[in-house]
């Protein structure tokens, strides 16, 4: 369900092919557990970036800090929160297993940021 259909409308995600509405999938889980999605997701040896996108007012749902929590027990996930649209992006926070880390910038510095975090990863040898 989105929650603010406007918003989704001037933001829409890149590649943008139409929605999965999955409330049909409503207590195939059990009463609590609903389908959640991951804003953007880049994989690079074995190494996951997440992107989780909110307006700055807009809390993170349970279940979603669950299944970061989740993902956060292996050192090769990575989530940042930050806003849904260039234009508003002033700062963003990155989680990892070792914790948050807040950094100020607009989104040429998150670009930056996640140049680094690719070159960090391909040259993870480990990673294969």
């Amino acid at each position: 369900m989105i929650r603010n259909p406007a918003e989704f409308e001037r933001a829409k995600p890149a590649g943008y092919d139409g929605l999965f509405c999955w409330d049909f999938l409503k207590g195939a889980f059990g009463p609590k557990i609903e389908p959640m999605d991951f804003d953007g997701v880049v994989e690079r040896r074995g190494h996951f970036l997440v992107f989780e996108t909110k307006r700055d007012s807009v809390e993170m749902s349970l279940g979603s800090e669950i299944t970061f929590a989740a993902l956060l027990k292996s050192p090769r996930w990575t989530v940042i929160l930050c806003e849904k649209h260039p234009d508003d992006i002033q700062g963003w926070t990155v989680w990892t297993r070792a914790g948050q880390q807040h950094y100020r910038g607009d989104s040429r510095a998150l670009y930056e940021w996640c140049a680094q975090w690719f070159r960090s990863v391909s040259a993870d040898r480990a990673a294969g």
